[in-house]
């Protein structure tokens, strides 16, 4: 892994020749150990391999991590893992859908905060994320020891209670990013656009210039250049839209007839009940025993 890693970083401008290094070096193990789990060579390697992965070539580490899970579907760590794989691969939705059904069947602290986290980047609620927080510092004493959550708390905070002043600890936060696990372009853009509808344009440019730097990809760079040049050209201090508009019907609802209801939490999380007959699941649910 560290020399599959080392391909990876070693790369520079030849990306793909250290992809394609580093993704061999995973088929030699696997061919080494004859496709037995990850997680059965040494505890935490199946989580390793896939958070690898995901910083490099995200699609790859969800694969990865359909393929550890089928082998071995009882761990959480490698469904908190497959989920910030997706997370990588930018597929929000089904992340969360995964985490809030680990979080059913097996909660931990680190799943509760990443249900939380991953929420807030799909609804942009604020209030249900200080909701949420609040739930777990009740909860888990070692909430107000994670910075990322501590960054959050301040940022959307100092939103609600109109302190001019009350982003000015979170961006301490974000001087420190290399040490407290905020160096990624999503904490860097919530911060930007935070400060932007604050009034402080040139520290939402500094903000999202750093963020540029942490990109993963040149199309990842590029959004946050666009964003930074519609920064420039916006009024000083735009009107934050909170929350959005509710959606209208779909397209294919008669005219006066209620749209169709979301499945529920336990919809979501059944066993897969009503399939079509000889359909395969991606994967199997958290909890499920191991297969003999």
């Amino acid at each position: 892994r560290e020399l599959a890693a080392r391909a990876f970083e070693s790369a520079g401008p030849e990306a793909a020749t250290g992809r394609t290094q580093a993704l061999e070096r995973l088929a030699r193990l696997r061919a080494r150990t004859l496709g037995r789990p990850l997680e059965s060579l040494r505890s935490g390697e199946g989580e390793r391999w896939i958070q690898l992965l995901a910083r490099y070539t995200p699609e790859r580490a969800v694969a990865l991590a359909e393929e550890e899970l089928r082998r071995d579907p009882s761990d959480p760590g490698l469904w908190r893992a497959s989920a910030t794989a997706l997370l990588a691969a930018g597929r929000p939705r089904a992340a969360l859908e995964r985490l809030e059904a680990l979080q059913r069947v097996a909660p931990q602290p680190e799943t509760a905060r990443l249900v939380a986290l991953t929420s807030f980047q799909i609804e942009n609620d604020p209030e249900r994320f200080l909701a949420r927080l609040a739930a777990m510092k009740r909860f888990d004493k070692h909430v107000a020891g994670d910075a990322v959550l501590a960054f959050y708390d301040l940022l959307l905070g100092a939103r609600g209670r109109g302190e001019p002043d009350g982003i000015l600890p979170a961006l301490e936060l974000w001087r420190a990013r290399a040490e407290n696990g905020l160096a990624t372009p999503e904490h860097g853009r919530v911060l930007a656009l935070e400060l932007f509808y604050d009034g402080r344009r040139e520290a939402a440019l500094s903000a999202l210039d750093e963020t540029c730097q942490l990109a993963r990809s040149a199309l990842e760079k590029d959004m946050l250049e666009a964003l930074a040049r519609l920064m420039r050209s916006a009024p000083a201090r735009p009107r934050r839209q909170d929350s959005p508009p509710p959606p209208g019907p779909a397209a294919d609802d008669a005219p006066g007839k209620p749209g169709k209801k979301a499945p529920g939490p336990k919809a979501a999380a059944g066993s897969g009940a009503g399939k079509a007959k000889g359909a395969k699941p991606s994967a199997p649910k958290p909890g499920a025993k191991k297969p003999k």
